[in-house]
């Protein structure tokens, strides 16, 4: 699938698991989409939202644009590359970012709108 013109940058950390005793515990980081012009503050949750996808948590109001609509992830290439969905209407492609060198994250979303 071949998605329109928009680059944009993900930083962060994937997340990240600690066994804690006999439970295990869940640590998840804060992850920043740098596109629009502002800075959209997300977390890749584990909660499923469609077979396949799992939940995204925004932070602030730095999601907006075309950046609003995210709601799901996956994560494809042996964690090389994620998905970003929108779940509105049933889970449907919005972006793409793959992994570079320097362990950030670079893509495209789907409505054109420039870094």
């Amino acid at each position: 699938m071949i998605l329109k013109g928009l680059s944009a940058v993900l930083v962060g950390a994937i997340l990240l698991f600690s066994q804690s005793g006999p439970a295990r515990a869940q640590t998840v980081d804060v992850w920043g989409l740098q596109a629009y012009g502002d800075v959209c503050r997300i977390s890749f949750d584990r909660s499923p939202v469609a077979a396949g996808v799992f939940a995204v948590v925004q932070h602030d109001m730095g999601c907006l644009g075309g950046l609003d609509n995210i709601s799901g992830w996956s994560a494809n290439n042996g964690g090389q590359s994620i998905l970003l969905y929108t779940t509105a209407f049933g889970p449907t492609v919005v972006g793409r970012l793959d992994r570079e060198a320097t362990g950030n994250y670079t893509g495209i979303v789907d409505d054109g709108t420039p870094v």
